[in-house]
């Protein structure tokens, strides 16, 4: 093979691997862009689930509100049902009270008497 052949040959090579080079240094950019979606997606789903964790830890928050509220109601009940109890009894004592004392009442009231001195005649 002469020079002039090899030299071709080099070339054709050197073409060759110019566009491999090309194609290479595409699919690098195209892989670069494909890395920075993935850090946004990445992103996105650490906040989702910061989200979502922050939204267990009141949620739990209210659950434990709502469990010493259903601990604390028949308590409220029983305090409940006895104040009612107690203005019952207040109410029934002031209405006999004010029964009492329609009943006690002369329907006349007593005139003072005069001392018989006094008496006209």
């Amino acid at each position: 093979m002469s020079t002039e052949q090899q030299l071709g040959i080099v070339l054709a090579r050197l073409d060759a691997l110019t566009g491999d080079m090309s194609e290479v240094r595409t699919s690098t950019r195209d892989l670069a862009a494909a890395v920075n979606r993935l850090v946004l997606v990445e992103d996105r789903q650490i906040n989702a689930s910061q989200a979502l964790d922050r939204a267990f830890v009141e949620i739990r928050r209210h659950d434990e509100r709502l469990h010493s509220l259903e601990m604390a109601q028949p308590l409220q009940k029983q305090s409940s049902d006895l104040v009612r109890t107690i203005v019952g009894w207040v109410v029934s004592l002031a209405v006999g009270a004010g029964v009492a004392q329609l009943f006690n009442k002369p329907a006349i009231p007593d005139r003072p008497r005069q001392p018989a001195a006094e008496q006209r005649p």
